[in-house]
């Protein structure tokens, strides 16, 4: 009796702990289970486009005249007369009168430089005619005195003197009216009428009208692009072969001034920087809706510079090219790639690569910072992107 009733409390206690059990599974959250799927980004892309393109360099520089001409007066003199056009911002032709300084006194200088000719003459003439007088009485050991040679010597001497002077004198009475020696723009005006100028005093200063110049800074890769590096510092010759330019004013972009790069100076700046000038007309490009516009002088302009054209160049916007020069390429079944680069140059827009690339292939141009090797993305339209290089080259 007593083992039944043990079996009976054993049993009892089985049946509450499980019941117990039961109870707290009943009682137990629902767990969730939640599947993890791979983000698909959608990206914009750009297919590569392998050709032959110049690598453009851009510069800025201030345009001056490439033709200054500082004027002062070879004599001294009082000004009588000053031209017309002869104002500062007026613009004169070559050839134009300029200033007029009073011409009585070297006038009167050149009248006495003709009467000392005419004294040096005639005295010139009479010693011939003594010497042949003496030639005809002399005994055969006369000596040269006697003969008149030393005279005839001296009076050709004065002639000769006479004849320089009367020159120099007639060159300063042509000097005192001053001529334009080229055609442009007067920029300064020292003088007036009534005043009194000394030989030497600067007067007036003209800068020519039809060509200017650029001083441009470029570093040693730019240079080395241009192919600047091969020409002799200071060497200006055969500039057709080197490169073109051209030119913006930030005020006026819709301008277009082209010229040309002439020379290399043999000089760095604080910053090691070459500088290179570069000659362009000053008179704009035609263009349809525009009439000529004049580049004045002192302008601050934005330069282009085009240099030989390369091939096997694929040109990606700047902003593609990720850390240590690698770029994101998307394979055949939308996935990533980190694909490394080597670059020529790069400008603030675009990056020009040399090799990496195949044509065709497809670079993520979507600026994202955090995307993977291998995962997958979703490519967008690429006929949206084709816009975003070769635009203005």
């Amino acid at each position: 009796m007593m083992l039944k009733n043990r079996y009976s409390t054993i049993f009892i206690m089985v049946l509450a702990f499980g019941c117990t059990i039961y109870f707290l599974l009943k009682q137990a959250p629902v767990v969730n289970k939640v599947v993890h799927k791979e983000v698909v980004r959608d990206v914009s892309f750009l297919e590569v486009s392998i050709g032959v393109h110049p690598i453009p360099i851009f510069a800025n520089g201030k345009v001056t005249a490439s033709d200054i001409r500082n004027i002062s007066s070879e004599v001294t003199g009082l000004v009588t007369h000053i031209g017309d056009h002869v104002v500062r911002g007026g613009v004169v032709n070559k050839g134009d009168t300029l200033i007029v300084l009073d011409q009585k006194p070297l006038s009167l200088d050149v009248s006495i430089k003709q009467s000392d000719l005419d004294q040096a003459v005639l005295a010139l003439m009479e010693t011939k005619a003594k010497a042949k007088v003496a030639k005809r009485g002399a005994k055969k050991n006369a000596s040269e005195f006697a003969l008149f040679i030393p005279q005839l010597k001296s009076a050709n001497s004065r002639v000769t003197a006479a004849k320089v002077a009367l020159e120099y004198a007639e060159s300063k009475l042509a000097s005192s009216t001053i001529l334009a020696p080229i055609t442009g723009k007067i920029i300064s005006l020292e003088t007036n009428v009534g005043e009194y100028v000394t030989a030497a005093q600067p007067l007036i200063t003209i800068y020519g009208v039809e060509v200017g110049e650029v001083r441009l800074a470029l570093n040693d890769r730019q240079v080395k692009l241009l192919k600047l590096n091969e020409v002799e510092l200071g060497d200006a010759a055969d500039t057709a072969s080197f490169p073109v330019v051209y030119l913006t004013n930030p005020q006026n972009l819709g301008v277009l001034w082209k010229g040309r790069i002439t020379r290399v100076e043999g000089v760095r700046d604080s910053s090691q920087m070459m500088f290179v000038i570069a000659e362009v007309p000053l008179i704009s490009m035609a263009n349809t809706q525009l009439k000529h516009e004049v580049l004045i002088p002192g302008t601050y302009v934005d330069v282009q510079i085009l240099g030989a054209a390369i091939e096997g160049v694929a040109i990606l916007p700047r902003h593609a090219i990720r850390t240590g020069n690698t770029v994101w390429r998307i394979d055949q079944v939308n996935r990533l790639e980190s694909q490394a680069v080597k670059l020529i140059y790069k400008d603030k827009q675009y990056a020009y690569v040399a090799s990496g690339l195949s044509s065709k292939d497809k670079i993520v141009v979507s600026q994202f910072n955090n995307l993977v090797d291998g995962s997958f993305v979703k490519p967008i339209n690429p006929r949206a992107q084709t816009q975003l290089v070769g635009e203005g080259l």
